[in-house]
């Protein structure tokens, strides 16, 4: 078709659109009245019953002799209270002129208009609202579980729930931070803290669980001293469901007796006995616990991190243990400044120096794709940029792996071949050992699949159950500064 020919068909399909809305709008030649929403929010609308059947095969069946009551005036009266005015008023228009303006609905709204078409049979139109959210996702995050739990309830809405669930599995967090997460159903609920047990701090996981269990059970007062031994029962039944979700031994002492102790009354009697050893215990061991603004470990995890670096600096030879001793380690003397984050600046080995390079000494934190692996690594030098290798030379470097369950289980492994413990090239993210096959290393676009290794050659511990390749899923480099 020339493009003389497509402008006059243009030309014309916007003056029958045009026509039919005035039809629609005079309310001339009307044989139907639809009566939607309840209560006070209840409107009329007056329609053609033969535009109704041919646009809609739910109208042909809806108004049908067999269904339809009749006035005394000889008019088709339906009606539909399960749906809003303003939703169906969108959709009506539709009807008459083929558009709807979806930018001018918020995404809730949007979603309700895809369940009003897809109950009234505009196939067309769910595909259409459909397509506009898959290419509207960062409004559709706003409004997550919202949309989550629309597309799991209809079958139709496919494109939306492939949506939902990539966001689910690339960025969890999305779903905690919705305008809508105090609506999420039980099921999603435990499917969000059960499947991504790292989306998010422990303690975040606790405050996010609070505010749900608050908008279940609004009339409690806000502040929780005031609540009754009513109120502490009607709360715990509302989230102890979850509670079996939150690790409670990755929280810091100082952590777990601010965030969870105000809140002891739901819990069992002996189960908070045992929590509450288990952070006098841990306060003993460690009294001062470094801020670390990690997504993948605690404050917990950095106090061993820093035990492992002060033991770097005496007789490593002597210490090949993942050391968590109850020795005294009052002398947590280090700050983590973050420095970059995959899920924030980006997974390119560009980013990584441009963020790294020459800021001294650095930890670096690497969460296996779709497990809770998490791997590191300690550099004691500056991360350089430049086009040639580089191996750097050091003898307190060191990998590790964390044990979330039990933090004696971490592996710690130390370098043995010091002449090659550091290896620098631009095109690379860090390395630890070679360049080949590094002990630990990321490369390329780090979080697609096998970017990264992890092998056993110049460090003494292998620090994964199989060597070789994995999908980097988060990670994190942070700048280490001892504390004056």
């Amino acid at each position: 078709m020339s493009m003389k020919n497509e402008v006059l068909s243009k030309n014309l399909w916007d003056i029958l659109s045009r026509d039919y809305k005035a039809i629609l709008e005079s309310g001339d030649f009307s044989d139907v009245i639809i009566t939607v929403g309840r209560g006070s929010n209840m409107k009329e609308f007056r329609g053609h019953s033969l535009v109704l059947k041919t646009r809609s095969s739910y109208f042909r069946i809806a108004l049908s002799r067999d269904w339809a009551q009749m006035s005394p005036e000889g008019m088709i009266k339906f009606t539909k209270p399960n749906i809003e005015p303003e939703i169906f008023e969108a959709i009506f228009k539709y009807i008459y002129s083929g558009t709807i303006d979806l930018g001018s609905f918020s995404v809730p709204d949007i979603l309700e208009l895809l369940i009003a078409a897809d109950e009234l049979s505009f196939i067309e139109l769910c595909d259409c609202i459909q397509e506009f959210l898959v290419t509207s996702q960062d409004l559709v995050k706003q409004y997550i579980v919202f949309a989550a739990t629309t597309a799991q309830k209809y079958s139709p809405f496919g494109k939306l729930g492939s949506l939902c669930k990539k966001i689910l599995e690339q960025t969890p967090t999305v779903y905690f931070h919705s305008r809508d997460f105090t609506t999420a159903p039980p099921e999603l609920l435990s499917l969000l803290f059960k499947k991504h047990p790292n989306a998010l701090k422990e303690t975040e996981f606790w405050e996010k669980l609070i505010e749900w269990g608050r908008a279940q059970a609004p009339s409690l007062p806000i502040d929780v001293s005031k609540w009754t031994e009513y109120d502490f029962s009607t709360f715990g039944d509302l989230v102890n469901p979850y509670i079996c979700y939150i690790k409670f031994n990755r929280m810091s002492p100082d952590e777990f007796f601010e965030v969870i102790h105000p809140f002891r009354q739901i819990f069992d009697n002996d189960f908070y006995e045992q929590l509450l050893e288990y952070h006098a215990s841990a306060q003993k061991r460690h009294p001062h616990y470094p801020e670390i603004d990690s997504n993948l470990i605690t404050r917990r995890h950095a106090a061993l991190i820093s035990e492992w670096i002060n033991e770097s600096k005496t007789d490593i030879n002597d210490t090949d243990a993942a050391g968590t001793s109850d020795r005294d380690n009052s002398n947590c003397e280090y700050e983590y400044n973050l420095l970059t984050r995959g899920s924030r600046d980006g997974f390119t080995a560009k980013i990584f120096h441009n963020h790294c390079d020459l800021k001294g000494p650095t930890i670096t934190l690497i969460r296996v794709k779709d497990t809770n692996e998490i791997l590191g690594g300690y550099n004691p030098l500056d991360w350089k940029p430049g086009s040639c290798n580089d191996i750097a030379r050091t003898r307190e470097s060191f990998i590790f792996a964390l044990d979330y369950e039990d933090m004696d289980k971490s592996i710690l492994s130390r370098v043995v071949d010091n002449g090659n413990a550091i290896f620098q090239l631009n095109r690379c993210g860090p390395h630890f050992g070679n360049q080949i096959r590094p002990d630990l290393g990321i490369m390329g676009i780090f979080n697609n699949a096998d970017e990264g290794q992890c092998n056993k050659f110049k460090y003494r511990k292998r620090i994964r159950k199989t060597n070789g390749k994995f999908q980097v899923g988060e990670y994190e480099v942070f700048q280490v500064v001892r504390k004056k």
